[in-house]
């Protein structure tokens, strides 16, 4: 039994730390206890951006890669590991970087299985009449990676001004919001050819590299789908920008906008925190300089 641990113990060692933790993340998904982006932000995730990544897609194309994993003949191997790491694995191998970094049992397994699994992902796109993986997913899916990805300014610690002064001196370019939608509209178009796109990396690092204001929000920004805009960033990791989707933004806005804004508010579920703060901060700038207005009270569920 302990020679056993002791061997389980080397494995975990040899095997790269994101599958490790990409499949943790999947596993406490599975279990209802978070989404993909809050529990990638746990302290124990090495690499929070790839693990996000990871995770999410490889959750994205569950089926699939089920599908391929048993025309291999491996997905019964899959219970001998942790809940969802063969996944990962085949998900890196097929749809992700195409290779699987370090060793052990799991990834000598599925790098083993290799031509078996390419061979299967061929044959379902073939009975699909699909071109890539993203002609698989259902159209809601499809259309979700079109989205803008949205972001509020941390009025708390900065202004839009300044935020928009920073994205522009770091290369950014501002667009209107009716030439940005259709840019990212045009994009998806493209893309919408069973998953291929047209456009050169070149391009596409050009088109990641612009955003807009929201015309509803004055503190929201949009981003495109694709924008290297992650919990690394300077402006993200300082809290200067929140990553935060627009219906999560709208609640703020919504019980500040009434001629008279209530002095008190109450949030019986607050984590992770997002709109607790926003609300904060809207109530703060409209109760600027009168002393003990706008408190808030806000619990963890």
């Amino acid at each position: 039994c302990v020679a056993r641990g002791h061997r389980a113990c080397l494995q975990r060692l040899k095997m790269y730390p994101l599958y490790q933790d990409a499949s943790k993340v999947l596993e406490l998904m599975e279990q209802r206890k978070g989404t993909a982006n809050r529990l990638s932000l746990n302290s124990s995730i090495r690499n929070k951006k790839a693990c996000l990544a990871i995770a999410a897609e490889t959750s994205r194309y569950a089926a699939v890669l089920q599908e391929c994993m048993e025309a291999a003949g491996i997905d019964k191997a899959q219970h001998e590991y942790k809940p969802w790491l063969i996944k990962v694995l085949v998900y890196e191998l097929l749809l992700g970087n195409k290779k699987i970094t370090g060793g052990g049992a799991g990834p000598r397994l599925v790098k083993g299985s290799k031509e078996k699994l390419a061979d299967a992902l061929v044959k379902i796109l073939e009975r699909q009449g699909v071109a890539s993986a993203v002609g698989l997913l259902p159209e809601s899916e499809r259309d979700s990676l079109s989205l803008p990805k949205y972001a509020r300014v941390n009025t708390f610690k900065t202004s839009v001004a300044k935020v928009l002064a920073t994205l522009t001196a770091a290369g950014w370019q501002e667009l209107e919001y009716a030439a940005f939608i259709e840019a990212i509209d045009l994009d998806a178009q493209r893309n919408a050819d069973n998953g291929r796109t047209s456009a050169t990396l070149q391009e596409k690092k050009e088109k990641q590299r612009t955003f807009a204001r929201d015309k509803d929000l004055d503190d929201v920004l949009l981003f495109p789908p694709g924008a290297h805009l992650e919990h690394d960033d300077p402006l993200i990791a300082s809290c200067l920008l929140r990553l935060q989707d627009k219906a999560s933004c709208l609640p703020a806005h919504v019980l500040t906008a009434c001629e008279h804004p209530m002095e008190l508010t109450l949030d019986a579920c607050a984590a992770p925190g997002n709109k607790t703060t926003h609300l904060a901060a809207l109530l703060s700038s409209l109760h600027a300089g009168a002393a003990g207005k706008g408190k808030r009270t806000a619990h963890d569920g």
